[in-house]
């Protein structure tokens, strides 16, 4: 079967947990790296939001959240965790169909994307970079990208791709403000 991303995910969130288990929760790495860029206000686009992880972050600078994502019951796990903490954010559902634009026209201080590009197929990476780009406008794009073990990367049904950010950006004329790799994990800004 070829892998689509809507009914992968869709499906896989069922058997994973995560609306059973109380949540992801986000490394000390992850919080250092996305903490000295986020300010008290901003406007942030959390592309790929999955559970919201990165909430209690975004609240603590009263930031103004949209958390974008392709599983559309992760909407109801944000809200019945946040909600009841007074959090204030927009959940915007997406489909992969099609690879044109975002069906956002609002422009974001930050658009953060956490453990989502390793998931994206080689040829649609460079689609997924600029279209973050085209959202953040003005302001940055941070990514938290990890290198997948390549006895698990290929594995039947999991669907992880190990990219060359750096060549991505390079070939492409995207200008990669920052880049830092670290134990398996791709810390990027541009």
């Amino acid at each position: 079967m070829e892998y689509n991303e809507d009914i992968y995910w869709n499906e896989r969130i069922k058997t994973v947990g995560f609306l059973h288990q109380g949540g992801t929760k986000f490394s000390k790495e992850e919080r250092g790296y996305y903490g000295k860029y986020i300010f008290q206000g901003a406007s942030i686009l959390d592309y790929g939001a999955g559970d919201g992880k990165l909430m209690p972050l975004f609240q603590e600078y009263s930031c103004d959240v949209v958390f974008y994502d392709i599983v559309e019951d992760f909407k109801h796990l944000i809200e019945a965790r946040y909600k009841e903490l007074g959090c204030s954010f927009k959940y915007e559902h997406y489909t992969q169909t099609s690879y044109t634009k975002f069906d956002i026209n609002k422009r974001f201080d930050i658009v953060y994307c956490a453990s989502v590009l390793m998931h994206v197929r080689p040829e649609k990476i460079v689609w997924l970079l600029k279209e973050m780009k085209r959202l953040a406008g003005d302001g940055i794009v941070l990514c938290i990208a990890y290198q997948i073990r390549q006895d698990k990367a290929y594995q039947p049904g999991y669907y992880c791709f190990n990219h060359d950010y750096e060549t991505f950006f390079r070939e492409n004329c995207i200008e990669l403000k920052e880049y830092i790799y670290n134990n398996q994990m791709a810390f990027f800004k541009y």
